[in-house]
Protein backbone atom coordinates (compact mmCIF):
# COMPACT_ATOMS: atom_id res chain seq x y z
CA UNK A 1 0.00 0.00 0.00
CA UNK A 2 1.28 3.45 -0.81
CA UNK A 3 -0.14 6.00 1.83
CA UNK A 4 0.40 9.60 3.26
CA UNK A 5 2.64 10.87 0.46
CA UNK A 6 4.18 8.14 -0.50
CA UNK A 7 6.52 8.93 -3.41
CA UNK A 8 7.67 5.80 -6.16
CA UNK A 9 10.82 7.24 -8.00
CA UNK A 10 12.84 5.56 -10.43
CA UNK A 11 14.59 3.61 -7.81
CA UNK A 12 12.39 1.64 -6.08
CA UNK A 13 11.07 -0.14 -9.08
CA UNK A 14 14.09 -2.09 -11.20
CA UNK A 15 11.52 -3.23 -14.37
CA UNK A 16 9.20 -0.39 -14.29
CA UNK A 17 6.73 -2.88 -14.18
CA UNK A 18 4.02 -2.89 -11.45
CA UNK A 19 3.09 -6.53 -11.68
CA UNK A 20 1.15 -6.78 -8.27
CA UNK A 21 -2.07 -4.65 -7.78
CA UNK A 22 -1.09 -0.83 -5.76
CA UNK A 23 -3.27 0.56 -3.14
CA UNK A 24 -3.64 4.31 -2.55
CA UNK A 25 -4.09 4.99 1.00
CA UNK A 26 -4.44 8.40 3.08
CA UNK A 27 -5.07 11.94 2.96
CA UNK A 28 -2.31 13.33 1.04
CA UNK A 29 -1.27 11.98 -2.81
CA UNK A 30 0.53 9.36 -3.49
CA UNK A 31 3.57 10.34 -6.01
CA UNK A 32 4.47 8.46 -9.27
CA UNK A 33 7.70 9.97 -9.83
CA UNK A 34 9.69 9.56 -12.72
CA UNK A 35 13.05 11.43 -13.32
CA UNK A 36 14.24 9.27 -16.92
CA UNK A 37 12.08 9.55 -20.01
CA UNK A 38 10.60 6.05 -19.49
CA UNK A 39 8.02 4.03 -19.21
CA UNK A 40 5.88 2.43 -16.46
CA UNK A 41 3.40 -0.27 -16.51
CA UNK A 42 0.91 -1.09 -14.18
CA UNK A 43 -0.75 -4.14 -14.84
CA UNK A 44 -2.79 -4.71 -12.08
CA UNK A 45 -5.41 -3.08 -10.30
CA UNK A 46 -4.94 0.19 -8.38
CA UNK A 47 -7.45 0.40 -5.58
CA UNK A 48 -7.80 2.90 -2.38
CA UNK A 49 -9.44 6.31 -1.74
CA UNK A 50 -6.04 8.06 -2.18
CA UNK A 51 -4.78 11.00 -4.97
CA UNK A 52 -2.13 9.67 -7.37
CA UNK A 53 -0.06 12.01 -9.25
CA UNK A 54 2.10 11.59 -11.86
CA UNK A 55 5.47 13.80 -12.40
CA UNK A 56 8.73 13.95 -14.07
CA UNK A 57 9.72 12.95 -17.52
CA UNK A 58 8.11 9.89 -18.12
CA UNK A 59 4.86 7.57 -19.09
CA UNK A 60 2.67 5.46 -16.25
CA UNK A 61 0.72 3.26 -18.27
CA UNK A 62 -2.56 1.87 -16.21
CA UNK A 63 -3.36 -1.31 -17.67
CA UNK A 64 -6.34 -2.32 -16.36
CA UNK A 65 -10.04 -1.81 -14.41
CA UNK A 66 -8.87 0.59 -11.68
CA UNK A 67 -11.50 1.06 -8.19
CA UNK A 68 -9.41 3.66 -6.93
CA UNK A 69 -11.82 6.63 -6.15
CA UNK A 70 -9.29 9.61 -5.31
CA UNK A 71 -8.16 12.13 -7.81
CA UNK A 72 -5.53 12.08 -10.47
CA UNK A 73 -3.09 14.87 -11.57
CA UNK A 74 -0.64 14.55 -14.63
CA UNK A 75 1.86 17.40 -14.21
CA UNK A 76 4.32 19.54 -16.68
CA UNK A 77 6.33 17.60 -18.51
CA UNK A 78 4.34 13.93 -17.39
CA UNK A 79 2.60 11.57 -19.62
CA UNK A 80 -0.01 9.20 -18.04
CA UNK A 81 -2.32 6.89 -20.79
CA UNK A 82 -4.74 4.04 -20.62
CA UNK A 83 -6.05 1.81 -22.14
CA UNK A 84 -9.58 0.78 -20.16
CA UNK A 85 -12.74 2.66 -19.44
CA UNK A 86 -11.88 3.04 -15.51
CA UNK A 87 -8.18 3.41 -15.94
CA UNK A 88 -8.16 6.81 -14.04
CA UNK A 89 -10.40 5.23 -11.41
CA UNK A 90 -13.86 5.56 -10.50
CA UNK A 91 -15.04 9.33 -9.55
CA UNK A 92 -11.99 11.16 -8.89
CA UNK A 93 -11.16 13.73 -11.25
CA UNK A 94 -8.56 13.64 -13.97
CA UNK A 95 -6.40 17.19 -13.90
CA UNK A 96 -3.46 17.80 -16.66
CA UNK A 97 -1.78 20.56 -15.70
CA UNK A 98 0.22 22.56 -18.35
CA UNK A 99 2.49 20.55 -19.82
CA UNK A 100 1.09 17.38 -18.69
CA UNK A 101 -0.52 14.68 -21.08
CA UNK A 102 -3.71 12.51 -20.44
CA UNK A 103 -3.24 9.38 -23.60
CA UNK A 104 -6.41 7.31 -24.08
CA UNK A 105 -5.94 4.06 -26.11
CA UNK A 106 -8.94 2.67 -28.22
CA UNK A 107 -12.52 4.19 -28.21
CA UNK A 108 -13.01 4.58 -24.33
CA UNK A 109 -15.35 6.15 -22.54
CA UNK A 110 -14.37 7.62 -19.81
CA UNK A 111 -16.47 9.01 -17.28
CA UNK A 112 -14.03 10.39 -14.80
CA UNK A 113 -14.59 14.13 -15.17
CA UNK A 114 -11.53 15.73 -17.06
CA UNK A 115 -9.89 19.04 -16.51
CA UNK A 116 -7.00 20.28 -19.06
Amino acid sequence: ALSNGTVITDGLVSARIFSGGITLTGATSNTFQQDTNTTYLALYNVSGAGNLIKTGLGQLNLETANTYTGNTTINSVSALFTTNNTGFGVGGTVTANAGGSIGIWNALTIANPIVL
